[in-house]
């Protein structure tokens, strides 16, 4: 499923890029569950796409997971959920600070994997 949503990840970056526009396609969900955001690429391809004004070069795109990394200041806790809200990770310190980042893939660290620290 995660080289499915990769090979997604890559085709939406792109029609971004390459077109300008905006959409609420989410690589990380099924396909099957879209079919708004689809629809709204159909319909562009059907009515603009023949003289729409393409950008190039393109400009790479970060993989998107669909996780969000909330700082919970009043409990101390760092935590992760998914695009469904289940979470995926929790940290916390009592009488703590924390910080963090999003990793870049040129770190050496795998896509999308966060750093906490205190």
């Amino acid at each position: 499923m995660l080289r499915l949503a990769r090979v997604r990840q890559g085709s939406i970056a792109t029609l971004r890029a390459v077109t300008g526009r905006v959409s609420d396609y989410a690589a990380w969900l099924e396909p099957k569950t879209q079919t708004a955001a689809i629809g709204q690429w159909e319909k562009w391809l059907a009515n603009d796409a023949k003289t729409a004004k393409l950008v190039h070069p393109l400009r790479p795109a970060d993989m998107e997971l669909g996780r969000t990394l909330m700082c919970l200041y009043g409990k101390n806790e760092v935590i992760e959920v998914d695009a469904t809200g289940r979470q995926t990770f929790s940290v916390s310190e009592a009488g703590g600070l924390f910080s963090t980042c999003t990793s870049n893939p040129a770190d050496g660290k795998p896509e999308g994997w966060n750093s906490v620290w205190k």
